[in-house]
């Protein structure tokens, strides 16, 4: 399991350092008036009366290696393929019996201790616990990628793929919405399946016996950070559904966002597990779950513009929160950036333009600032490593830059900085992929792929004869022993994967782009629906782009921004520019003239100034 990083980094800024993690115990089993600027298609305020792709506002259309994104969109969703429980499709590519599939129907007793069927959605990493939080946000940022970049997915031939699964992630998220009305203590949500008792079984998941218990979120234990992610994940992929002409499944999916959106606002708390139960995913702050409730409120507005004042008004409230305003990293519990990338693409004004100017001359202007060189402390900062990795996190950290290269892909559509974006997110899908450093992060592409990712199935053999045995917290099968087993002698041993989670991002290097490939370090060789996540969007973005001629200004080394834009003396190069305080950032794409640098004014904003003697 994976602590919040978003929030941790925000944690280190004010007690200075930080303890994560639980060690590697129990043989590795851690862890505004909104009036009118949206899309057309998807806001029904507006009257459309032309052809127009039905996810963006029409106003805002607009001899070397190359990476081939469509092969690399297909293996992020085969991941996904690969994570999915309950009673499997025909259509999924990692069914067992298919080239390369191990997969078979699962756990299609979940719910049975509340009397609710609740087989089928995914697991959580690389063990069988089922996170709605985690996976809400997951399904979430899939449907935004869909919407934003179709052509990318439509070219490379997976789209069909992707709608598959956002519909098998909203279909099962609808199952656990378990208690639904319209009045919020009417409500109960699933937040958990299971806890410990998976954390430390090893084997293969249809033939786990252990009882599988059901955590749940109502008026006695509410959750508004739980119930916004529902929202927001329903009005996304109502959003996506519509688009696509399946309106009644739509209007089912945005019925049940505004119930959870209203439990939400009703309780406005963290939810938490019983009093001793290990918690997978939990908000680290007090506060955390208001950036939920912008991130639901603007995929709300998204779907049916009555809710866009109440999304300028959580947006305002959430961006004026230092915990939130603050923070570098985009994740399940750190989503501000995701708001704001969502509030840009809409152009829901009058907080779009707020809402950019943190984005991308805050937030990605420290992402984007080279100058930033590891080793510096991690969750505080991003630092370059040696090899041009951009890294923020010490759990993960692929995840992190595979997010913050996903809303760069964003921004190459909607911001002002649009080339430099692009190149960018580029440059990081490079380093993933092994293309500029001879050294892949994802399993099924590039060169020196990772052998041994923290992934109990990984680690035992697709291939078995009945019967199995219940053997060290696994199993062992007819001819099987020892390490050859399906338990913790296997999970532990030093032996590359015996089956291969194709389309898995490990959570990948240090900040000396070492990276040890160790099963048991949950750090680094973690592979987790939330990891893929990002990844994945900046993917279709990465194809889109290619595919429009965008890539082919970018440089193959470093980072592979394009010139810089110079801007005349002491005119102002960076820093938000109103009343929300110092960013302390650069504009990434901006330079000053020779003898100057960018530096701040006041406490508002930064101008080229004469270079001050260190």
């Amino acid at each position: 399991m994976r602590l919040p990083v978003g929030w941790l980094g925000l944690l280190l800024l004010v007690l200075v350092s930080l303890t994560e993690g639980n060690g590697v115990a129990q043989a590795a089993a851690q862890v505004e008036s909104a009036t009118a600027k949206h899309d057309p298609f998807t806001a029904p305020r507006q009257t459309a009366t032309a052809k127009r792709d039905p996810f963006t506002d029409p106003r805002k259309r607009s001899s070397r290696r190359e990476d081939n994104y469509g092969e690399v969109l297909s293996l992020a969703y085969m991941f996904y393929e690969g994570q999915m429980a309950g009673d499997l499709p025909s259509w999924n590519r990692m069914l067992h019996g298919k080239p390369g599939g191990y997969k078979k129907s699962a756990h299609l007793n979940d719910g049975k201790d509340i009397g609710i069927n609740l087989a089928g959605g995914f697991y959580d990493a690389g063990d069988y616990l089922k996170c709605p939080h985690a996976l809400a946000w997951t399904i979430t940022n899939l449907a935004f990628s869909a919407m934003e970049f179709r052509e990318g997915y439509t070219s490379s031939g997976n789209w069909d793929t992707a709608v598959r699964i956002i519909k098998w992630g909203a279909d099962w998220l609808l199952k656990a919405h378990i208690k639904s009305g319209d009045a919020p203590e009417d409500n109960a949500f699933v937040g958990q399946i299971s806890a410990r008792p998976d954390h430390w079984y090893f084997g293969r998941p249809e033939h786990a016996t252990n009882t599988r218990i059901t955590y749940i979120a109502d008026k006695n234990s509410p959750g508004a950070d739980l119930a916004a992610e529902y929202a927001a994940t329903l009005a996304a992929s109502a959003a996506l559904f519509r688009g696509i002409g399946q309106d009644a499944y739509a209007a089912k999916l945005f019925k049940h966002a505004q119930q959870a959106y209203g439990f939400a606002k009703a309780y406005p708390q963290n939810w938490k597990t019983p009093a001793g139960v290990f918690q997978a995913y939990g908000s680290y702050w007090a506060d955390g779950y208001t950036a939920q409730m912008a991130w639901a409120a603007g995929w709300m507005c998204k779907y049916d513009g009555e809710y866009c004042d109440e999304a300028v008004a959580q947006f305002n409230g959430a961006i004026s929160i230092n915990n939130m305003k603050y923070g570098l990293g985009y994740d399940w519990d750190a989503v501000m950036p995701g708001v704001a990338a969502l509030v840009v693409s809409i152009d829901l004004e009058p907080a779009a333009a707020v809402a950019k100017m943190y984005l991308e001359h805050y937030v990605l202007a420290k992402w984007q600032d080279t100058s930033s060189k590891c080793p510096k402390e991690s969750y505080a900062n991003v630092c370059y490593t040696p090899k041009g990795l951009a890294y923020y996190s010490d759990w993960g950290t692929l995840r992190n830059t595979g997010n913050m290269m996903f809303l760069a892909t964003i921004m190459g559509k909607y911001g002002d900085n649009a080339d430099a974006h692009i190149c960018w997110a580029r440059s990081q899908m490079r380093y993933a992929l092994g293309t500029s450093t001879g050294k892949s992060y994802l399993i099924g592409y590039g060169p020196d792929q990772p052998k041994r990712p923290h992934h109990r199935q990984s680690a035992c053999n697709a291939e078995y004869k009945e019967p199995c045995q219940r053997v060290k917290n696994g199993t062992c099968c007819v001819g099987e022993r020892g390490a050859d087993c399906c338990n913790v002698d296997s999970f532990m041993s030093d032996r590359p994967a015996k089956t291969k989670v194709m389309g898995g991002l490990v959570g990948g290097p240090d900040q000396q782009d070492k990276f040890p490939d160790i099963r048991n370090d949950y750090q680094r060789s973690e592979v987790a629906m939330d990891f893929n996540a990002g990844f994945t969007g900046a993917a279709a973005g990465l194809a889109t782009f290619n595919a429009q001629g965008k890539t082919k200004s970018c440089s193959n080394q470093g980072t592979g921004v394009p010139a810089c834009k110079k801007v005349a003396d002491y005119t102002q190069c960076g820093g938000l520019g109103d009343s929300r305080g110092n960013t302390d950032g650069l504009w990434p794409g901006y330079c000053c003239p020779a003898g100057q640098v960018c530096q701040p004014n006041n406490q508002y904003f930064w101008i080229c100034k004469a270079a001050v003697p260190q």
